[in-house]
């Protein structure tokens, strides 16, 4: 079906089918020079002729092209010559924007409905290029006509960054076209330059497109200029890019800007790798005090054992006093900083027993049972002597007295945690853990039928051949026949893009030494994706 398609400059796109082959016609088209015209076709201008040649393929084709392709460079003079030019002062820097794309952003559509006459005109003459980026700007007033003498912008932001000399060129006063000019004053730490000149760019774009390496600039950037899509892409974006590097700077903003999905996002993120990697990262400073202290008190925290938690506070503190250190040093350089403060006691008192108790409190010290750890706590000297004496205390009676845990009572926030991760596939984990005599394998078995796990421990006795060597000769080792215990299994992980939680529950039960009664319940978890954390909280009533 032909149709005709034209266009503000008369430029004229046609197309029309022609006749199958075997139906062309014989006689020729007679066509002279004179009856040509400049037509665009495509992104060329050719030389068309007025009527259409069935046998143009050349011509149809790039007919067809021409109606399915973007504007080209003639029509977007075309759509762009006749709008408002507007300069926004902000950050020290002048943007020349277009109004008509400004809608997209509330507050720059606010400032563009309430502005005043503008200072600024540009020069519309093309024969005035100037080097400087900003030469086309000139500062004439508030005047309904600009003086007879156009003083030039004193600065140039771009050439004053180079170190480059601005040179302008001359002007008329006829060749001067007023423009709107705009002033945002942006006050929020978390907007760069180039985050802001991202977010204007934007403005442009039929579909916002950020990259995640200037995303918390772009975010903030957003949210000064209530820029709705694109603050809901850089949510989406840091959504999909939490990590070690992020995650502190991601939940700022996220509470700042009342997100919160990207906010239980990161919180959720924490609760599984603060103590397996942002432990281990200098940007563990950038995490927030309160965050740091609810982080800990999750019953959802994934951590290999309750000594691991207290490196993590120690490492936090660390990193909170001395301000200037770029590189986390390694945990025993950690510890030889906080002996070495034993002479400052006052410093000592005030400026970290007293400011930080409230993390010491999220540590299950009972849980804290080997000799060289409790040595530490000792040397370093950050708790108070009274709640040293204490977990030595309770740490002999429970030796004495087969485990007996009389001070802890409620299972969620006082039972002993040890875990373990599975970052592959192996068929078969097993980890022994050991608290005052009692020793248990913990296990993860892959099914032979399927992609399932099973998760469980089982109680050893003391002529157990998994137990390492020597064990039973070096430390000390139960004899009991049967011991009460109270326990949970939790398995996170992964599934439809959403992290689930497995549990047993809490479970008590009376553990043996045969084969019968050795064995706790079997956890099955199907549909696994990498990494898995697997946690067993183990708590030794009264016996």
């Amino acid at each position: 079906m032909p149709f005709t398609v034209k266009t503000q400059d008369s430029l004229i796109f046609s197309y029309q089918e022609a006749p199958l082959p075997n139906t062309l016609s014989t006689s020729p088209f007679n066509v002279s020079l004179t009856n040509k015209v400049r037509t665009q076709a495509g992104i060329t201008n050719r030389c068309q002729a007025k009527e259409d040649l069935g046998s143009d393929l050349l011509g149809r084709a790039q007919a067809t092209k021409a109606v399915q392709m973007c504007f080209n460079e003639t029509l977007q003079r075309i759509l762009t010559g006749s709008r408002t030019y507007v300069v926004l002062e902000s950050m020290d820097t002048l943007w020349e924007l277009h109004s008509h794309f400004l809608s997209k952003s509330e507050r720059l559509h606010e400032l563009i409905n309430t502005s005043d006459q503008s200072e600024y005109c540009r020069n519309k003459s093309p024969k005035t290029a100037d080097i400087c980026q900003a030469a086309g700007l000139y500062h004439c007033g508030r005047k309904d006509t600009c003086e007879s003498k156009c003083d030039k912008l004193m600065k140039c932001n771009l050439c004053s960054i180079h170190n480059k000399e601005n040179r302008w060129a001359t002007t008329q006063i006829k060749t001067l076209k007023r423009m709107i000019s705009l002033k945002l004053d942006v006050k929020d730490p978390h907007v760069t330059k180039e985050g802001f000149s991202i977010a204007l760019g934007n403005l442009y774009n039929d579909k916002p497109e950020v990259e995640a390496e200037h995303i918390l600039g772009v975010f903030a950037a957003a949210g000064v200029l209530k820029f709705r899509t694109l603050f809901k892409k850089c949510a989406i974006v840091m959504l999909e890019n939490i990590n070690t590097a992020t995650v502190c700077h991601f939940h700022q903003v996220a509470m700042k800007y009342n997100q919160d999905r990207l906010k239980r996002a990161c919180e959720r993120w924490l609760e599984l790798n603060l103590i397996v990697h942002l432990r281990y990262e200098v940007t563990l400073r950038d995490l927030n005090m309160e965050v740091l202290r609810n982080i800990l008190l999750s019953p959802r925290l994934f951590t290999f054992t309750e000594y691991h938690v207290l490196q993590t506070i120690l490492s936090w503190i660390f990193l909170q006093v001395n301000t200037e250190i770029r590189l986390m040093p390694l945990y025993s350089t950690i510890v030889a900083y906080f002996i070495s403060l034993q002479n400052m006691v006052v410093y000592l008192e005030k400026e970290i027993r007293q400011k930080y108790f409230g993390l010491f409190q999220t540590v299950r010290l009972h849980g804290i049972t080997e000799t060289q750890q409790i040595e530490e706590l000792q040397k370093t000297n950050l708790l108070p002597q009274t709640i040293l004496l204490q977990v030595v205390t309770h740490n002999y009676y429970a030796l004495q007295h087969g485990g007996d845990m009389p001070r802890a009572k409620y299972f969620p926030s006082e039972a002993i945690r040890f875990g373990f991760m599975l970052t592959e596939e192996p068929r078969y984990w097993s980890e022994i853990i050991s608290y005052c005599g009692f020793y248990f394998e913990l296990k993860a078995i892959q099914e032979k039928k399927g992609p399932s796990y099973s998760f469980f421990m089982q109680r050893l006795n003391h002529a157990d051949t998994n137990l390492p060597y020597g064990i039973t000769e070096r430390k000390a080792f139960s004899l009991r026949q049967e011991r009460e215990l109270k326990y949970e299994i939790m398995v996170q992980t992964m599934i439809d893009e959403e992290w689930q939680v497995f549990t047993t529950g809490y479970s008590r039960q009376k553990f043996g030494i045969t084969k019968k009664s050795c064995q706790s319940e079997v956890l099955l978890v199907s549909g696994l994706t990498m990494p898995v954390y697997v946690t067993f909280a183990l708590l030794f009533p009264v016996s």
